[in-house]
């Protein structure tokens, strides 16, 4: 795959999910909770780029936040889903799961690209 791709897809990708977790969220109804999404190095993680779904209450009254293991997630051309080649697992499958169980409801991303 070539470089420039690569970068497209992934841009792409942030995007998407970027939308539908807004989309996700204001179907919930609920305004304390909102996305954010920044491309810098995080202090907590040493990883660059990161998602936060917030709950924004007192500390004490906070939800569980969504805590995804660190993991390298590859394109794959065959399908178009980004995969966990330890176990063939889509970062849609991960991040739906894990959406569903903190926010109580059926999240389903859909994170292949449009095109």
């Amino acid at each position: 795959m070539l470089v420039e791709r690569y970068h497209k897809l992934s841009e792409d990708v942030m995007e998407t999910l970027f939308e539908e977790l807004e989309i996700v969220l204001d179907d919930l109804g609920k305004p304390s909770y909102e996305v954010e999404y920044s491309l810098e190095r995080r202090p907590d993680t040493q990883a660059w780029g990161a998602w936060d779904i917030c709950h924004q209450q007192a500390a004490s009254e906070q939800a569980d936040m969504v805590v995804l293991s660190r993991k390298r997630y590859d394109y794959s051309e065959l399908d178009g889903h980004w995969r966990y080649s330890r176990n063939n697992e889509s970062l849609s499958e991960l991040l739906n799961e894990e959406l569903s169980k903190t926010l109580e409801t059926s999240v389903e991303l859909d994170l292949r690209p449009k095109d």
